[in-house]
């Protein structure tokens, strides 16, 4: 999944919830954090693991 779909599920996420508070209410997270990624586009840990995922990062050597 990309950076971009994440952000999509988790602004859908928000949007069924009703909006930051719900959706905060719901993962028992403070609804300042959710507001922040909204407005941001960054989802900390926390919200990612709300969401059921995790963050993966991987790192490939380029060829000149």
């Amino acid at each position: 999944m990309s950076e971009d779909e994440m952000l999509k599920e988790f602004r859908e996420a928000v949007a069924k919830a009703g909006g930051c508070r719900g959706f905060a209410r719901q993962c028992g997270i403070h609804h300042s954090v959710v507001a922040d990624a909204v407005r941001t586009e960054v989802v900390g840990p926390r919200l990612i693991a709300a969401l059921g995922l995790t963050r993966i990062v991987t790192y490939a050597r380029v060829q000149p």
